[in-house]
Order: structure tokens, then sequence, then C-alpha cells
């Protein structure tokens, strides 16, 4: 009986994200043409876009991924090969709605805009769900990573080569190539100042609190309060004090320091970035085994070689996995920062809003999504190479 439960089970995560990306498919528009950036938008179906080889070249590819959720035995084999299958399948579809997108401009008309619709993001969205739910089942071992590594290097490779060219979020980026660079920029230095400064005052405060039970009562209801605060509700509270303060030093002038911009925003940033690393930091160094600091001292230690080679390299995993919940917290709160005039790439979302121009806001939101991604996958892994490796057996 055991045996044949493992036989017939299904993955059903996978099985969701075939389920999805057939559905869409077969039922909803992978494009939207629009013949200026503002007008409005007349959608097309897969069967209006693509050609016979097109389309059952993308069922096939459904079907493989299909018989990879139900097959009896989920061999680790197969599940490479179907895991290899829908990299292959986001990226053949990317590619595709890059050539479709392109054909869809005529050359008298170069203001026409085509974007992906519904269909066209479901379909990649269920292939990566297909990858990462794979890998999870997996373990998430150097083979997934190395296909997670070929999706992400494949997209980037797609967009650069210029494939992608005809997708009006690409001819949007064009267009304001140098200015989304500099928002870019104005986004990094935010979440960077923002998330250093944060680290730099709660990890002391988050060994306060541990130290001194007192300030604890204080401390993190405190913090726990600014994080009750809406985001745009924290930059407002501080736009009066530091117009106040600009007025009546002129060095702050100089510094470009007043009710909007970066200053505002800065500052509530920092604050947003104190819960998660304070309260880590609490329990990562009230979570050291007191018998470990007992044998630091029976060998002779003080307590700043107790607290740097004992305490530090114990909790330092813990403390880490507040600063990446801050440091994705962060870059998406930066993006609000945009309505005060701060900057970054928050503005082409809200401009987008502003001229209902869709491909405008996604300009702003992929980016963002991106970098969040990226900041929460490199801190993850600085905490696995700060983590005490344990050998088996307990040696």
């Amino acid at each position: 009986m055991p045996n044949a439960q493992r036989r017939f089970r299904i993955d059903k995560v996978a099985l969701s994200a075939v389920a999805l990306g057939i559905l869409s498919l077969l039922s909803l528009p992978v494009l939207t043409v629009r013949a200026s950036r503002l007008s409005a938008g007349e959608p097309l179906f897969l069967r209006e876009v693509a050609g016979l080889p097109s389309i059952m070249l993308l069922c096939a590819g459904w079907g493989i991924l299909l018989l990879h959720v139900n097959h009896r035995h989920h061999s680790r084999g197969w599940s490479r090969r179907a895991q290899l299958a829908a990299v292959l399948m986001v990226l053949g579809t990317l590619l595709l709605l890059g050539e479709w997108a392109s054909s869809l401009i005529p050359p008298d008309r170069p203001y026409t805009r085509v974007s992906i619709a519904s269909g066209g993001w479901l379909q990649l969205a269920a292939g990566v769900v297909f990858v990462f739910s794979a890998c999870t089942r997996l373990g998430n071992d150097r083979a997934c990573l190395f296909l997670k590594g070929m999706l992400a290097a494949g997209v980037v490779l797609l967009f650069l080569s210029g494939a992608m060219e005809g997708l009006s979020i690409m001819r949007e980026l064009a267009n304001k190539e140098a200015r989304f660079l500099a928002e870019l920029r104005r986004h990094l230095a935010l979440v960077g100042g923002a998330v250093s400064a944060g680290t730099t005052v709660g990890v002391p405060l988050g060994i306060l609190v541990q130290r001194r039970p007192r300030f604890r009562r204080v401390v993190l209801p405190a913090v726990h309060l600014v994080q009750t605060v809406p985001s745009l509700a924290l930059f407002g509270l501080f736009m009066t004090p530091l117009a106040l303060a600009a007025a009546a030093w002129p060095l702050l002038r100089s510094l470009n320091v007043g009710g909007i911009g970066w200053a505002p925003a800065f500052l509530a940033l920092a604050l947003y970035s104190l819960l998660p690393i304070v309260r880590n930091t609490y329990a990562a160094f009230d979570s050291v085994p007191p018998f470990l600091k007992q044998a630091g001292r029976g060998m002779g230690m003080n307590v700043v070689q107790l607290f740097g080679r004992v305490e530090v390299p114990l909790a330092l995993p813990v403390v880490l996995a507040g600063v990446r919940t801050s440091a994705v917290q962060a870059v998406g709160n930066t993006a609000v920062a945009a309505l005060i005039g701060a900057g970054g790439l928050g503005s082409f979302i809200f401009q987008g809003l502003g001229e209902a121009a869709p491909d405008l806001i996604l300009l702003g939101a992929l980016p963002i999504i991106l970098l969040a991604v990226l900041v929460d996958r490199g801190m993850q892994l600085a905490t696995r190479l700060v983590s005490p490796r344990v050998r088996p057996g307990g040696e």
C-alpha cells in the first residue's frame, strides 16, 4: 500500500501550474495592440497571432509537463528533464511573444504599441511556478540552482539581444533609458542607505534590549508601533520638521534636505527597517545556549572574547535574516517615496497610473520585483555562508 501511494502521488502545485498554463493558452488573449501609447487596446488570442507550428509547439510543451505531473514514479532524472522543459517553455514563450509583437507593428505606423496580455503573463508565470515547485520538491540542489540561473540568464539575454524590442515596455525603456538609469540609482541609494542606517542602529539596539530587560518594555513596542504606521503617513510626518530645519540651517539646504525629497524618505525607510533587525538581533543573542557561554568562561575568555568568538558567530545568521527582511521590505517601500519627490523606480509607476499607461507602470514595477528577488537571494546566500557548519553525526 505505501508503494502504491507513492507511485500515484501527484505534485499538486505543478499540476495547478500546468492547468493554469493550458487554460491561459486556450482561452485568454496573449497580446494587446494599441494604435498609440494612450489609446484603447485590442486583445489578440493565440490563434490570431501564431501559426500552426507555434501553437503545436506550445501545446507539446505543456503536454510534456502534464506527463511529468501524472508520471507514476517521479524519478529525479525525469524531474530534471521536466524542469529543463519548463525552463525552455518560459524562454520559448517569451521569444515567441517578442517575435509576434514585432510582426504586429506596421512600418508606416511606428507608434503602434504591443503589450503582453493576461494570457501571456499567466503562461510565463505558470512555467516559473513549475520550475520552482520542482526545485522545492527535489531539495534545491546544485542542478536546481543551475536551472534557475539558466532561466534568469536566458531572460536577460533575450532582452539584451533585441528580440523583445517589439514589446511596448521595451519601447518605453528605449525612450526613457537615461531617466531609468538615474531613477534606478536613486532607488538603490535609498534602499542601501536606509538599510545600512537601520542595521547600524538596530543591531546595537537589539543587543541592548537583550542585555537590559528594562529597555525591552520600551524599545520593542516602539519599533512595533512604527511598523503599524502606513508608509505614506510616515513620510508625511517628517515633511514639516525637515522643512523647518532646512529653513533654519543653511547647511541642511546645501545638502538638499527639505520637506520633500530624499531626506524624509530616508528617515522613514530607516525607521521601517528597525523592527525586523531589532527583533531578530534580540532573538539571536537571547537564544545562544548558556552552557556555551559557561564553557567560554571556563576557557578563560573575557567578556569581549566571549562576545566576539561565541555569541556573534552563533547569532549572525539570525541577525542577517532580519537584515534580509528589512532590505526586501525597503525595496518595495521605496516605490512610495516617489510621491514626496524622492525619485526612484516608483516614479514610473505613478506616472503610468496618471497617464493610464500600463507599460510605463510595468517599467517601474518589474525592476522593483526583480530587485526584491535579487536582494532576497543574495542575503539568503550570505546567511548560508556564515551559518555554522554541522558535520554528520554531530562531530
